[in-house]
Parts: C-alpha cells; structure tokens; sequence
C-alpha cells in the first residue's frame, strides 16, 4: 500500500477516535464511558499504526506484524522522532491490548491518544 492511502486510513481512524472521545468525555454512565473509550482506543491505536505505515511506505517497506514494525522502527529510526519511538515502544509492548482490549483507562489511555496525536501531527 502506499503512504496515501495508509494517510487516508489513519484520517478514518483519527476521526472515529476523535468522536467517540468526545461522546467519552460527555457520557453519565459508566458503561457508555467504557464503551466510548474502548472504541476510541482502538481507533487511536490503528491511525498511529497507520501513519507509521505511511512513513515507511516512503521506504517501500512493509510491516506485515507488531513484530516486524517494531523492528522497522529501531532500524529506521531517523526517520521518527524519539518520542514517537518511545511512545509506539510503550503502547505496542503495554498499552494496546490493556486499553483497547481490557478496558483499562486513566494514563494508559492517554497515553495511547497521545501516540496517534503525535504521529499525526509528524506525518500528515
């Protein structure tokens, strides 16, 4: 895929986020909050995922798993800036699945919206 169109996916992805952060901020009961904040985790997770595809597209590189991009990462890593690399090392090895799979928020969830906010605003 090239970075456009991996630019266009993160976008999808940013705005669903977006959304369903406000409907988060904005929700009475405690489901709806969980429910709001899961679905913008995982949205968040995929646009940073995105932009980190769409930067390496650049290179014609290609992930294909977690694994292998993590890899990418360390062996192109002029290529992001080392808090991106720090915060993608954090939500890859820790957050993700405690946040957009187990439902757990506070920092964890902040911190997973800050990686996608900051990757989008270094590669859009």
């Amino acid at each position: 895929m090239d970075k456009k169109i991996h630019i266009l996916i993160a976008k999808v992805h940013l705005d669903i986020a977006e959304d369903m952060h406000e409907k988060f901020k904005r929700a009475s009961g405690n489901d709806s909050k969980v429910a709001y904040r899961t679905v913008a985790a995982q949205n968040y997770f995929y646009a940073g995922i995105s932009l980190i595809e769409a930067k390496l597209a650049e290179l014609e590189m290609h992930s294909y798993s977690h694994e292998n991009r993590a890899r990418l990462i360390i062996e192109n890593a002029r290529m992001f800036s080392k808090e991106l690399r720090e915060l993608f090392d954090l939500v890859d090895r820790n957050l993700r699945n405690a946040v957009a799979y187990r439902a757990q928020n506070g920092k964890k969830y902040e911190m997973l919206r800050k990686f996608a906010l900051l990757a989008a605003g270094e590669i859009i």
